[in-house]
């Protein structure tokens, strides 16, 4: 129980790098999506947890992570699918790197191999990640420091009914995997996770039709 407790608290602060990266970078102010951010990261470090305790779905734990922060993008944030999968990538890619760089400025103190088997180490650099991932990214975010597009020039007619039926899509073999390896409360923190971001493609949908019935 304790292990599960450190585990998954350490994820959801190495989680708060992904999503700085991936909204900073863009010039999108974190503390705006703060409480979906937050929901999303728990039920992502919840996932992650019960899919690695099955050695052989650890490679869902990258595939699924990626597909949620695709949708969190596309439904909460709300910017059209082509740029929430570019932004999630850029996001998961700087994550990699800042990791990458903690172990190589370690100097060999702590090692892939120590993260891996050893839960203290990788406390350290999960930790140190989200820490620094945060200060580094908001701190470019006040001096003005980031990317900006025209978003909306790439959005496709309907795309949040698309992106509805994306989100249907995914949860089908994945949950199949899922309960194929036998984990179920796994599959329950999907399924949350999923309508979530239902829920919000939805409603952007309803949105949209509303402001065109009133114009």
């Amino acid at each position: 129980m304790l292990y599960f407790f450190w585990f998954v608290l350490f994820s959801i602060i190495e989680g708060v790098a992904i999503f700085s990266f991936m909204l900073y970078t863009f010039r999108f102010d974190l503390k705006k999506y703060i409480v979906p951010a937050l929901m999303v990261n728990t039920l992502m470090s919840l996932q992650s947890y019960f899919i690695r305790e099955d050695s052989s779905m650890v490679f869902l734990v990258v595939v699924i992570n990626f597909l949620i922060l695709v949708f969190f993008m596309a439904t909460i944030v709300r910017i059209p699918l082509i740029w929430a999968m570019f932004t999630s990538f850029i996001g998961y890619a700087l994550f990699i790197a800042l990791q990458t760089g903690l172990l190589l400025l370690s100097f060999g103190r702590i090692t892939v191999h120590m993260v891996q088997t050893i839960p203290i180490y990788g406390y350290i650099i999960q930790l140190l990640t989200g820490v620094f991932g945060f200060i580094i990214m908001n701190a470019l975010y006040r001096l003005g420091i980031g990317f900006t597009f025209d978003f909306e020039k790439f959005r496709f007619r309907k795309e949040a009914i698309v992106v509805a039926s994306l989100i249907l899509a995914a949860g089908i073999p994945l949950g199949v995997l899922l309960y194929i390896g036998d984990l179920y409360i796994n599959m329950t923190f999907l399924v949350i996770c999923l309508s979530i971001f239902f829920y919000y493609s939805l409603r952007k949908e309803n949105e949209e039709n509303a402001s065109l019935f009133i114009e």
